[in-house]
């Protein structure tokens, strides 16, 4: 009997399912994970931000020959298993249950994420400008693509400038270190 067949006998038997990769170097390197899907039995390469599909001959190819010149050093680093059910091949995970503090934890984290985005989507897209008005300065954050007569809007209500008009208003580029006066802005222009 060969050591397979006699593998698969017992009671207890595993299939791998997973395996996570380090390539480079015990001081630094990148990691990938290999995953087969449970429901079409396809092997698929998880890098980043990108997913490839591989053929399982594939997979023993990426991993080094434990030549240390070898250019290829991708290492399996963790490898994952799954116990197989013998009348069922494989063990149905779409009835297992998911302690309820687990499952609580990772929806606060999944809207903790979803907040951060926001949080950065917001800051990406918003400017922080400094006006100067009578050795007053005073910071205006402002949404990235607001019009100019907006602008000047919101400078009139931070100064309190209730009786001027927005046309009586000029926007002017300063350069930071020389304070020498740069471009002017109408009301046309979009915040950039």
């Amino acid at each position: 009997m060969k050591l397979r067949e006699y593998l698969n006998q017992g009671e207890n038997v595993y299939e791998l399912f997973s395996v996570v990769v380090h390539t480079g170097t015990p001081r630094g390197g990148h990691y990938f994970t290999i995953i087969k899907n449970f429901d079409d039995g396809k092997w698929y390469k998880f890098d980043d931000s990108h997913i490839y599909e591989m053929e399982e001959s594939d997979i023993v190819k990426t991993f080094s020959d434990g030549n240390s010149h070898s250019l290829n050093s991708a290492t399996g680093y963790i490898l994952m298993y799954r116990k197989i059910d013998k009348k069922n091949k494989n063990l149905n995970f779409e009835n297992c249950i998911i302690q309820e503090n687990l499952l609580q934890f990772l929806n606060e984290e999944n809207e903790k994420i979803k907040l951060e985005e926001q949080r950065q989507l917001e800051r990406m897209n918003t400017l922080q400008l400094k006006f100067i008005y009578d050795d007053k300065i005073i910071n205006i954050f402002e949404k990235k693509q607001s019009s100019i007569k907006q602008l000047k809007s919101q400078v009139i209500v931070s100064y309190n400038l209730d009786r001027t008009k927005p046309e009586n208003i000029r926007i002017r580029n300063v350069h930071n270190s020389s304070y020498k006066l740069l471009e002017s802005y109408d009301d046309e222009n979009k915040v950039k």
